[in-house]
């Protein structure tokens, strides 16, 4: 199994999300599988994000893995079959609707 670990950087934030791709990767790789790591970069301007996260929309992946695992925002708008998402929630969300499933660490 193709396994694509995806996550987003920018030049001054971010850092969270390359330690849990670091400890997500090593976890996998522990576990005997293949995995390639891809880090997308990122523009912190509201008027660039729209256009930013179209484009990562747009990225044709499904012939490179056969899972794909994005960590973070905007990585999470990545388009494949079989995709998980992690998200890191720092605060509380009541907003959430009932039917939505939020595992916590």
């Amino acid at each position: 199994m193709r396994i694509l670990l995806a996550g987003s950087v920018s030049p001054f934030t971010g850092r969270e999300e390359l330690h849990w791709m670091h400890a997500i990767s090593k976890g996998i790789k522990e576990l005997g599988f293949k995995i390639d790591t891809f880090m997308l970069p990122i523009v912190q301007n509201p008027l660039l994000l729209p256009g930013q996260m179209m484009a990562l929309r747009l990225l044709n992946i499904k012939a490179i893995c056969d899972l794909l695992i994005t960590v973070g925002y905007p990585a999470f708008v990545l388009n494949h079959p079989r995709k998980r998402v992690l998200l890191l929630l720092y605060v509380d969300l009541p907003c959430l609707p009932k039917n939505w499933k939020v595992n916590t660490v």
